[in-house]
């Protein structure tokens, strides 16, 4: 049987990392990496590791996802990750 689009976790229970974020997203403020923050945030990912993948800052991490929440019109961060959903961008 062949893997479903949308379906996450692999055969071996692991869950594969974000895929990395073209140059044409769909939200034409956001970079590359606010896209793989959105991404990673997607998967439940702390500040820490978030930062720690993407080799910047935890102050950094914090800092581009408050200004996606502004971009975005999000009050929190589960919202940030609904509404990054909501326009295909995770």
């Amino acid at each position: 049987m062949t893997e479903q689009a949308g379906v996450s976790g692999r055969a071996d229970g692991t869950v594969p990392p974000p895929a990395r974020p073209t140059s044409d997203t769909a939200h034409p403020q956001l970079a590359p990496l606010d896209v793989e923050i959105l991404r990673w945030m997607g998967q439940d990912e702390s500040i820490a590791n978030i930062g720690a993948r993407v080799s910047v800052s935890r102050r950094t991490i914090s800092r581009r996802i408050q200004r996606l929440m502004t971009l975005l019109g999000a009050v929190d961060r589960r919202e940030l990750v609904a509404k990054a959903a909501q326009q295909g961008l995770i």
